[in-house]
């Protein structure tokens, strides 16, 4: 009986995380530097893949050409109910899944792989917040593994950036205990070139949250964020980074709202390579699906109480 009551509780996870919830997707758009200051973001194309286990968030850009591109993701897994870093190697016309191959699993969830380039070297920094600690892993292409792990902040950062400004290394981001209000930290590296929080920013809003890696517009320094009023990560906002004396400075310059009628609810990860930039976009389920797994919820729990 014990045998039946678990296979029966499996398969209705597998459904509920498959259809009960919402699910992200990733996209590809054509980007030029006008974009943060456009009324209307450009059409997305999004990712065709068939996978039915998971679904992808967060992508940073490995590499790109005209064919291709590579990237790294979230890849959420059902079953698991946590995150991995996968990495994916798309076709650009249409924008579809070629490989995909898991990069880094930990016992805790993983999300929002962030990159930086060290010469020859890539290495990756994902939130991990719920380690306590911030680490960032060499990139290992033969391998196609993260290794070589080691401390870059003792802090629990979400969804973290670093960035270069004047010729000064720092980086960006919120904590575990308010990821997505109103204050980020600005960190800078101590002489062992670990991350101590250096400074507070207060904003007018809930936008305070990382969606990707800063990139320059002209002479600008571009923060993407996440807008955060109203829900976790509705849209992305585009925030100058600068400084006044020894004070780093946020300043907004555009905002867009989730806007593809595909992923209508959930907007929070921007990052751009030359020509094209990588998003991705969020959907919940209809209201029909969500009170039927309610009511099959209510059904079990009754059942487990016998």
């Amino acid at each position: 009986m014990g045998n039946i009551r678990n296979s029966v509780l499996g398969g209705y996870n597998y459904l509920y995380n498959r259809f009960g919830e919402g699910i992200f997707n990733i996209g590809i758009i054509d980007y030029t530097d006008d974009l943060i200051y456009r009324d209307r973001f450009p059409e997305i194309r999004w990712l065709q893949h068939g996978f039915r286990d998971r679904w992808f968030a967060d992508p940073f850009i490995l590499s790109a050409d005209n064919e291709t591109v590579t990237l790294l993701v979230e890849a959420y897994i059902y079953t698991k109910r946590k995150g991995v870093i996968g990495k994916i190697t798309a076709g650009r016309q249409p924008f579809t899944l070629l490989e995909y191959e898991t990069v880094l699993e930990s016992d805790t969830h993983l999300s929002f792989p962030a990159i930086c380039r060290d010469g020859e070297h890539i290495c990756v920094y994902p939130e991990n917040c719920h380690s306590r600690n911030s680490y960032i892993y060499l990139y290992d292409p033969s391998a196609q593994k993260l290794t070589e792990r080691r401390l870059l902040s003792p802090y629990p950062l979400v969804d973290a950036a670093l960035f270069e400004f004047r010729g000064e290394n720092a980086m960006i981001a919120t904590l575990s205990s308010d990821p997505h209000g109103t204050t980020c930290t600005v960190l800078l590296p101590d002489r062992e070139n670990v991350f101590e929080p250096y400074q507070t920013i207060a904003l007018k809003d809930n936008s305070s949250r990382g969606a990707g890696l800063p990139f320059t517009v002209g002479d600008k320094l571009i923060r993407p964020a996440q807008n955060c009023n109203g829900g976790y990560g509705v849209g992305i906002v585009f925030q100058e980074i600068n400084k006044v004396g020894d004070t780093f400075t946020l300043t907004e310059v555009g905002r867009f709202d989730a806007c593809d009628p595909k992923y209508d609810t959930g907007f929070h990860t921007f990052n751009k390579s030359g020509d094209i930039a990588i998003v991705d976009g969020y959907r919940l389920p209809p209201r029909f699906v969500k009170k039927t797994f309610a009511a099959i919820q209510g059904i079990i729990n009754r059942i487990s109480k016998k």
